[in-house]
């Protein structure tokens, strides 16, 4: 397991609210046995056994309709018997344009004790507006590092030279999981130097932990923080 994914979840389990979670399947059955600790092997065992707080929410011929769409908000209102409750929701690239929207609210506000598990073998058919609501886990290749140029960059933002990152973050994209690694990185930078003061290093800490836990955009985040060391 990513070690990224396991303090997330460790996280989740210690009561603080995450974002929706993007997995491959074939991750799925060890990320419910991690929360739950249980032992289920595949999607299969997870449909044949009877899981207090699991509620698996899945496809009808070929759509993921507006009607179920609607019985998961539903549901997601419900306080959890239990410590906490899963939602999985199969083949997500497969909602309609209807059914996300009525799912847009519930995973933008997840009431608390409530993790969203998303899954899907198709990812590049998401609707952006789901995208921008996850946090992506779908890759092995997925990792919350920055690259050597993005290093370089934010190396010489801090020497002299500004315009090299400053231009990466107005032209590149940058994916959610991207931004989370990059304030990472920033607060190496940041930490222990006498220029900045320890309220901008709580600041980023903070904001890594709202990219984390709600649908706060990650673009204004990084755009402040920049202003506020620059």
């Amino acid at each position: 397991m990513q070690k990224e994914l396991k303090i997330l979840l460790d996280n989740f389990v210690s009561w603080t609210s995450i974002q929706p979670i993007l997995l491959n399947e074939e991750k799925l059955a060890s990320i419910v046995n991690y929360l739950n600790n249980s032992y289920l092997s595949d999607i299969e065992e997870i449909r044949q056994n009877i899981i207090p707080n699991l509620f698996l929410f899945e496809t009808e011929d070929k759509t993921f309709k507006v009607e179920k769409a609607r019985e998961i908000v539903e549901k997601s209102t419900i306080k959890s018997s239990f410590e906490f409750n899963i939602f999985v929701i199969r083949e997500v690239d497969k909602l309609s344009i209807w059914a996300s929207n009525s799912l847009l609210k519930v995973l933008e506000d997840i009431p608390p004790r409530l993790i969203f598990i998303l899954t899907t073998s198709a990812k590049e058919n998401l609707l952006d507006t789901i995208k921008s609501r996850i946090l992506d886990f779908w890759s092995n290749s997925i990792q919350f590092e920055i690259s050597s140029e993005t290093q370089i960059a934010i190396d010489e933002f801090f020497l002299w030279n500004k315009t090299s990152f400053i231009s990466m973050l107005f032209w590149e994209k940058i994916e959610r999981h991207e931004y989370i690694a990059i304030l990472e990185y920033i607060l190496t930078k940041i930490n222990h130097n006498p220029k900045y003061s320890q309220d901008i290093y709580e600041k980023i800490i903070t904001w890594i932990s709202s990219i984390y836990s709600s649908n706060v955009n990650p673009k204004y985040i990084l755009d402040s923080i920049v202003l506020d060391i620059d």
